[in-house]
């Protein structure tokens, strides 16, 4: 068509006017309610379906971005994002990834989140903003959270609304804002603190040192075929 549009399939690009340029949309339904958005690629059946005056969008896959309604998103995957509404730039690669399949529409209205694995946060529900999260379900739990870091499969934090908080390896839960887990189901954890300190010396925010800065579980260790015991390491 004019500016450069190219709709291949049935009701694809149906609604465009022709102030739109550069869109490109392949499979029934693909980008059917785009109207003056520009340089959008969706391909598959209904994949961007309902973006209208949005432009930089790239969907592929089954569904994938059906509702999106905002800009500079891309979705690679059967389903993926599929019910993802206003949010923008957020890349999102895998199958269900925030499909959300309990709810048939959700206001994920964050910005800036990068989600690769299938079923990736797929139980966010609200807005959420610069989440990463990579691996088989990774990030499950999270509903409102924001800026974590998950990374392994089933990587995940322990609370729905968590913040700040890094997850590495297979199944590492980060139980608390600001709390790094590393490795298998997250053996070695690191706590960000806020130390503020009396003149007796008595930390204020914490006199109990209740939570641990730095804690690494008793572990074996092959060396030269000889068994070293490294035990519990813990600074309060």
């Amino acid at each position: 068509t004019e500016n450069f549009n190219t709709g291949i399939g049935y009701k694809a690009l149906n609604s465009i006017i022709t102030n739109a340029s550069a869109n490109t949309a392949v499979g029934a339904y693909a980008l059917e309610g785009l109207t003056t958005g520009d340089n959008n690629v969706g391909i598959g059946h209904k994949a961007l379906n309902v973006v209208a005056d949005h432009s930089m969008c790239t969907a592929i896959g089954f569904e994938a971005g059906m509702t999106s309604a905002g800009d500079r998103n891309t979705f690679i995957g059967f389903k993926c994002g599929k019910n993802v509404t206003t949010g923008i730039n957020n890349v999102l690669v895998g199958s269900y990834v925030m499909h959300n399949a309990g709810q048939s529409s959700f206001d994920m209205s964050g910005h800036y989140n990068t989600v690769v694995g299938e079923y990736a946060m797929n139980q966010t529900n609200v807005q959420v903003l610069g989440n990463t999260s990579i691996g088989y379900q990774s990030g499950n739990t999270i509903q409102g959270g924001d800026y974590n870091t998950l990374v392994g499969h089933k990587a995940d934090v322990g609370d729905a609304n968590q913040q700040n908080a890094v997850s590495i390896g297979n199944e590492a839960i980060a139980q608390n804002d600001k709390e790094v887990r590393i490795g298998h189901q997250g053996g070695v954890q690191f706590m960000s603190t806020e130390v503020t300190l009396d003149k007796s010396g008595t930390d204020t925010n914490d006199p109990a040192h209740e939570t641990p800065i730095f804690k690494m579980p008793a572990y074996s260790v092959i060396i030269d075929a000889t068994a070293v015991h490294i035990p519990e390491i813990v600074i309060d």
